[in-house]
């Protein structure tokens, strides 16, 4: 080969006379091994006789930060796009005259209900995303259409029943008209507690919120039929077109309302504060029905009893008062507005009332709050050390002085 050559190579590759088609790589099968969870699954019967959240909890659910308008999750049901706007939920504001329930005050220390015993421990809470609630099979939405729990499925419709509770029992025990802002606060965290309690998490919708904000009207509502359906047996009045009769019925629908007398023990020297026996069976009725109750599954609301509930159940005795003004029976439309105005008032004298001897009027309330619940708790009071004379106490001050409000030797109205 000379020195101007160049050297020739020759490939060593073998070429197809036609394109080869590679064959697809082959993917293995594998099993997914699913573990099953230790948790004690909870029926949703069983939602509402769930111990009430642990004061911590409640922290934990009134400093947590939702979003104002919540994503679509896989599970959504369009359950945010019903013409109500979501308000951002921020931290709690006060209600009106400025009252704020704080959680730690609530001792977590109190005593088992019924229902603790009855039902397991609270599941552990699920990690991950919260969903929309799902409706219920069949559910078909429409405009105008009211909204409520059974649109929903079984775990649902057993959250938002446990949310009503919860916000039930705020309303009762903590004010009983508060603000439209303090209204979204307790829908949320009433909402957050039922889900705490249950180990689920779900994103609460307005529709939801608006299902459980109803429930306060409910409750004012439902605690006024309940004092009108005792009223005229426990005070003597009489329906009658009597002449003689209708005016002995105003006569005594003025002295009971005259320095709103009818809700003291002894109606005539007016000593006995908030003590005329059909507070306490209104009370037992439908605060301590049974051990599903909201005095009962939310018992740190109610022990000792609120002043908050005094003073409601007084301004609805004070409107079933007045519906025998005239001395015939006139039922009264329930306009909230001039309920609350009574409330407000009351609230006020029922703080009066616990400033003159704070150390007697919550021994009587603890009291009040264990005659309630008693015949569900098996928790019968036996200090029998103290007796007392009511009938030489004329003023409120003098009678508060000289009772201890623990024992039961305390005569009752019969």
């Amino acid at each position: 080969m000379s020195g101007n050559e160049q050297p020739t190579f020759m490939s060593n590759a073998i070429k197809a006379l036609t394109p080869v088609t590679l064959p697809q790589p082959r993917i293995a099968n594998f099993t997914v091994r699913r573990t099953k969870s230790t948790t004690a699954r909870i029926s949703p019967n069983q939602y509402a006789l769930l111990p009430e959240p642990t004061a911590e909890q409640r922290q934990l659910d009134m400093t947590e930060t939702l979003p104002a308008s919540p994503a679509k999750s896989i599970n959504a049901g369009g359950d945010d796009d019903d013409g109500m706007e979501s308000a951002p939920m921020s931290t709690p504001s006060p209600v009106d005259r400025g009252r704020q329930w704080s959680p730690g005050t609530v001792s977590s220390k109190r005593p088992l209900s019924p229902a603790s015993s009855v039902v397991p421990p609270p599941a552990k809470r699920v990690k991950g995303p919260k969903l929309d609630v799902p409706f219920c099979a069949g559910f078909v939405r429409g405009p105008g259409v009211k909204p409520k729990a059974s649109d929903y499925d079984a775990v649902g419709r057993a959250l938002i029943l446990r949310s009503c509770a919860d916000y039930t029992a705020r309303i009762l025990s903590k004010y009983a008209f508060p603000s439209v802002m303090q209204q979204g606060e307790w829908a949320k965290q009433s909402f957050s507690g039922a889900c705490r309690s249950a180990g689920e998490r779900f994103v609460l919708s307005p529709r939801i919120s608006k299902i459980i904000i109803a429930r306060g009207s409910q409750a004012r509502g439902k605690i006024i039929e309940a004092f009108r359906a005792l009223f005229a047996s426990y005070y003597g009045f009489v329906r009658s077109t009597n002449a003689k009769t209708i005016a002995a019925n105003k006569d005594k629908a003025a002295n009971l309302l005259h320095k709103s007398a009818f809700h003291y023990k002894n109606t005539a020297t007016r000593t006995g504060y908030a003590e005329q026996k059909i507070v306490a069976d209104v009370r037992e009725a439908k605060v301590f029905k049974d051990k599903g109750a909201v005095g009962i599954i939310f018992s740190s609301y109610f022990n000792p009893i609120p002043l908050e509930l005094i003073a409601l159940e007084i301004a609805a005795l004070e409107f079933c008062t007045k519906e025998w003004a005239t001395g015939s029976f006139i039922s009264a439309k329930f306009f909230e507005k001039d309920v609350a105005e009574a409330y407000a008032g009351h609230l006020a004298d029922t703080e009066k009332w616990h400033k003159v001897n704070e150390l007697v009027v919550d021994n009587l309330r603890h009291k009040w709050y264990r005659r309630a619940s008693r015949t569900l708790t098996n928790t019968l009071d036996t200090d029998k050390s103290g007796n007392m004379d009511e009938d030489q106490e004329n003023t409120l001050r003098d009678e508060l002085a000289g009772r201890t409000g623990e024992t039961d030797s305390e005569a009752e109205a019969e």
